[in-house]
């Protein structure tokens, strides 16, 4: 059942559900989070930021009654979505090549199935261009035209094919999204499932961290949380009453390691 509608106005994400439309919803599709068992959907309300007004909203979908509680100054709600919804939008910029070398001379000798079906997708120019004995694994250009072929090849049918994948282990993670047959941006991100697997060693994997999830639900106390390279958050919310009792954040130093620990609580943030 569908329960909820988002469409823009301007530059302001609405959510519409059961009647009540909530403005500047944060994070992305779908833009909430389902707690299990609970027959709740969190989602966050308020400036991206993180300052000023912050409401965290929580729709029974059984009750259909909504709950509204204040979480001022907290981060919640900017990690939610899935990669799929990225991918649909700006997976471009997720596609990373942490070998470049390997790819390229991959592609140029069509050593395998794969490469042989990325180099399809570039044009008679490009190909001619990475040809070249120059080109090197510092060339920006060289990245960018793989890239651009990994890129068309996403966007367009499921790459797979028993043949053309033959030999390349499959994550389960891949296999259990290509056996639910999807479509739109589920079936983009399983094409750059696909990608990863079959160049382990040449590109990076999509961070799934980065998005919020259930980390524990003990009794009425739930925990959220997230975590980026370098930025890892969780978030403290009391089912029962129900209100937000307080955010944690964790910095890693790049260069050190070190862990910078803060706490958001009662509208204020500090070290712990």
């Amino acid at each position: 059942m569908v329960v909820y509608n988002v469409h823009a106005s301007t530059d302001i994400e609405i959510l519409s559900i059961w009647g009540r439309d909530f403005e500047n919803v944060r994070g992305i599709e779908p833009y909430y989070l389902a707690i299990p068992d609970r027959h709740l959907l969190l989602f966050v309300t308020g400036d991206e930021s993180g300052r000023g007004q912050t409401v965290v909203h929580l729709a029974n979908t059984e009750t259909h009654k909504i709950a509204d509680f204040p979480a001022n100054g907290s981060y919640i709600g900017r990690d939610f979505g899935t990669v799929a919804a990225v991918l649909s939008k700006t997976y471009t910029v997720t596609i990373a090549i942490t070998n470049s070398s390997d790819i390229v001379n991959r592609l140029r000798k069509h050593s395998d199935p794969v490469s042989a079906f990325v180099w399809e997708a570039l044009s008679k120019s490009q190909r001619s261009r990475l040809m070249r004995d120059d080109t090197s694994p510092y060339f920006s250009w060289a990245n960018a035209m793989v890239v651009e072929g990994l890129t068309k090849r996403i966007r367009g049918p499921c790459i797979y094919e028993a043949e053309r994948f033959k030999g390349i282990v499959l994550r389960p993670e891949t296999t259990d999204l290509m056996t639910q047959n999807p479509k739109g941006p589920a079936l983009v991100h399983l094409n750059r499932l696909l990608f990863e697997d079959a160049y382990p060693q040449e590109l990076r994997r999509i961070d799934t961290n980065r998005f919020a999830r259930v980390l524990t639900l003990d009794g009425d106390k739930l925990v959220v949380g997230s975590a980026e390279e370098r930025l890892h958050y969780k978030y403290f919310i009391d089912l029962s009453v129900p209100r937000f009792e307080r955010e944690e954040e964790d910095f890693i130093d790049p260069v050190t390691g070190n862990v910078t620990h803060h706490v958001y609580e009662n509208g204020k943030r500090g070290p712990l």
